[in-house]
């Protein structure tokens, strides 16, 4: 057996290890589908968890070592914080909901038309978050799917809001007629 032989069949070896281990890894995070991409030959970009950055980390380092990134590659990311619209925007939704049960109870119609248009604040801001996870997707479509679920919590944070004004020109209708 000649040396270069050798070499081919230790690196093939060690590219069944790690991914063993990586599979490993993955498995026990619940992460499968990047998995089923490499052994099954494919091209891959493996985007570990940004919550277990040590894990992320290893698995990181021992793609880069084993694999020829033209082919399988790992992308870091740190963990995305939800910025500060999103919390201004769940400020507001809940400043609406309290307000407007507040409205009901007291039967305040005034509050009411505080919520109601406190609504157009709300919708500003998903309006706003919107565009800002779009601009995100267009510079890292890695990070995709993380940006979807963000969109996704803006829009119940806005529904949530839409929900408070009904319920604010309910009280109005009921104390109006």
């Amino acid at each position: 057996m000649t040396d270069s032989l050798l070499a081919n069949i230790l690196a093939i070896v060690y590219i069944i290890l790690s991914i063993a281990i990586i599979a490993l890894v993955l498995l026990q995070k619940g992460k499968t589908a990047g998995m089923g991409a490499i052994s099954g030959g494919n091209c891959a970009i493996v985007k570990p968890s940004a919550y277990a950055p040590a894990t992320s980390t290893a698995i990181a380092k021992l793609i880069a070592e084993t694999f020829d990134p033209r082919y399988i590659a790992a992308v870091e990311g740190g963990r995305a914080e939800n910025s500060a619209l999103l919390r201004e925007m769940a400020r507001s939704t809940i400043k609406m909901v309290t307000e407007s049960v507040d409205a009901y109870v007291r039967q305040n119609t005034a509050l009411a038309e505080q919520v109601i248009a406190e609504d157009d604040v709300v919708d500003d801001y998903f309006t706003r978050v919107k565009k800002g996870l779009i601009e995100r997707i267009a510079q890292d479509p890695t990070d995709g799917e993380f940006a979807l679920d963000l969109l996704m919590i803006a829009k119940y944070f806005e529904r949530i809001g839409d929900h408070a004004v009904n319920i604010a020109e309910w009280v109005i209708f009921s104390v109006t007629g």
